[in-house]
Order: C-alpha cells, then structure tokens, then sequence
C-alpha cells in the first residue's frame, strides 16, 4: 500500500490542453500513488475536490492544500501543481521522519508567456515542491492559518498578499533533497505571479526534461 498521497492543486486558469498534458505527465510519473485534487471547477483527476471559483493567490492556494492533507489517508503527501514537472524519483521518495518538510533542490523555470526566452533558469527551491508528513503538515498549516481568511478575493491579492515566501520559513525543519532529475516549472501569462526571480544564465538542456524547445513544442502545441 503506498505511503504517499499526491496533493493536486490549480486555480484552473492555465490552458486547458495545457493543464491536461501536465495532468498526463503526473499519472505517468507518480507510480501506484493516489492523487487528491483540490481544484476551482470540477476536474477529472484522482478524488476531485471542487471548491469553486476564489481566485487566484497565495492564501487561497494554501487553503486548498490544506484541504487535500485533510483528504489524503497515506503517511506522507507530495505536492504536484497545473504548472510543474516532477520526475518519478519526486513522488517515489520516502522521507525518514515525518516532521520535517523534504523539499526539492534543483528547480529549473522554462518561461513559457508569449515573446519569452525559451531557456531554463535556475530558481531557489521552492516550498511547494515538498514530501512531509500529512499529520505534521496540517498541524503548521492549521498554526499558521488559524485567524486568517478562508479565502481571500482574487482582486485584494496585492493589498493584502500572503506571505507565502515565509511559510515554511518560519516553521523551520526543512531539508534539501538533490534529486536525480530537476523539477520544471512553465512560466506562462496565465500564471499566478507576473514575475518570478531566477538566477542569470539560463541552459538548454536539462537531464531527462531534454532541450528547452522541445519541451515547450511538446506541451503547447
């Protein structure tokens, strides 16, 4: 029996075919793991939660996190978004305890929005490309929401933003894993965030992922 559960997360405002491809490469990647999807319109796509229309930002994002955790029955969980390749090394490791957030090292951006360079960038780990344990992850999720909104209005993300870059910051406990294969994440003008910080001097290639183009052509074509 699988000791991981594969959170999915979306806003749904990614191109459909798009959001599909990433899907397909999920359910190729992640072996026998169950998927929960906690997502803003009904999706076909491992138990679907639909929580409606709330817009797209940090808190809400979270909120639907946190509800997956809430659904998932396995130790672990994983988290997998509408816009991020995991290879099976990602949803196949299994952390050795279950209070600290595993977090992936190497994360490449491919930005994908019209007139963009087609590249791979090198970007600081990010938070939501973690395997923690279900329990220990609603246990901070529960500390650090608690007080907050349950959703917050598409229209007041920039005045009252959600701090997401201090999340697990401040909870502390987090490892680095250097995964054999990076992970991707497309950049595109349906996403999240205008910007994303990245560091100078993008590659071509990228083991297993292959030349940046061809990606591209491969998911938006």
């Amino acid at each position: 029996m699988p000791n991981t559960t594969v959170i999915y997360y979306t806003h749904n405002k990614e191109i459909p075919d798009f959001e599909w491809k990433i899907q397909c490469t999920i359910m190729d990647e992640k072996g026998d793991l169950p998927i929960v999807s906690v997502s803003q319109k009904p999706i076909d796509f491992g138990e679907n939660i639909c929580i409606g229309v709330q817009g797209a930002n940090s808190l809400n994002t979270w909120r639907q996190v946190q509800i997956g955790a809430k659904i998932a029955k396995t130790r672990f969980v994983c988290l997998a978004e509408s816009d991020i390749l995991h290879h099976s090394s990602y949803f196949s490791f299994l952390p050795e305890r279950d209070d600290i957030f595993y977090v992936a090292r190497r994360f490449y951006i491919l930005f994908a929005g019209r007139g963009k360079s087609r590249s791979y960038f090198l970007k600081d780990p990010s938070d939501t490309n973690l395997i923690v344990g279900r329990d220990y992850l609603l246990q901070r999720l529960d500390y650090y929401l608690e007080g907050r909104p349950q959703w917050q209005k598409e229209t007041d993300y920039e005045h009252n933003a959600f701090p997401d870059h201090r999340l697990f910051a401040e909870m502390g406990h987090r490892v680095l894993v250097d995964f054999p294969i990076p992970t991707v994440t497309f950049k595109t003008d349906q996403g999240m965030h205008r910007k994303s910080p990245h560091h100078r001097g993008g590659v071509r290639m990228l083991p297993y992922w292959g030349d940046c183009k061809e990606l591209y052509t491969r998911y938006f074509s």
